[in-house]
C-alpha cells in the first residue's frame, strides 16, 4: 500500500501531491487522492487550496510501505450491514480510508426498488458496527495513522 502523507506523482500527467486518501472498489480497483502542496500563487499565498485528484494506483509512483489494505478496514466486501441510525441495509462494494484514520463504506441495498436498483449509499464505519471488530495485519493488528479512539 502507498503510504499516507508522503508526496506521489501521477505517471501519465506528471500531477504531484501529498498522498490523503485511499478507495478500493468491489471490481480490485484502488485509487489514491493526492493533494497539491501549492501554498503559493508566485510571491503571494495562494487564496485557497490546490484542488485534489485521484489517480489510479497503478498509475501513482509513491513510496510503498508494503502494508496489506485488508488490514486498514474492519469490514469486508459482501459484509451484510444495516446502518444503527436509519435501518438502511446493504452489502458493502467501496472502501474509503484516510490518514486522519476515518474509515468509510459504499452500501448497495440488495432489493431492487420499483423493478430497478437502489444507488448506494456512504457510511462511517462506526455506524455500520455494533461493537468493532479486530483488524488482521499490520503493525500491532493496526496501519500507523488508523488507530481507534
Amino acid at each position: 500500500m502507498i503510504k499516507f502523507e508522503t508526496v506521489g506523482k501521477d505517471k501519465l500527467t506528471g500531477f504531484s501531491g501529498v498522498v490523503i486518501g485511499l478507495v478500493q472498489y468491489l471490481n480490485g480497483c484502488v485509487s489514491y487522492q493526492i493533494q497539491p502542496e501549492t501554498k503559493h500563487d508566485g510571491d503571494k499565498p495562494a487564496k485557497k487550496p490546490a484542488e485534489k485528484l485521484w489517480v489510479d494506483a497503478h498509475n501513482l509512483e509513491a513510496e510503498d510501505d508494503g502494508v496489506s489494505i485488508d488490514s486498514l478496514f474492519a469490514l469486508d466486501f459482501h459484509d451484510k450491514v444495516k446502518d444503527k441510525h436509519t435501518g438502511f441495509k446493504g452489502v458493502i462494494e467501496t472502501r474509503y480510508a484516510y490518514p486522519n484514520g476515518s474509515r468509510r463504506y459504499a452500501v448497495q441495498p440488495t432489493k431492487l426498488l420499483k423493478g430497478r436498483p437502489q444507488d448506494a449509499l456512504v457510511f462511517d464505519e462506526q455506524q455500520l458496527m455494533d461493537k468493532p471488530k479486530a483488524r488482521k495485519g499490520g503493525p500491532g493488528d493496526l496501519h500507523p495513522g488508523f488507530d481507534t479512539p
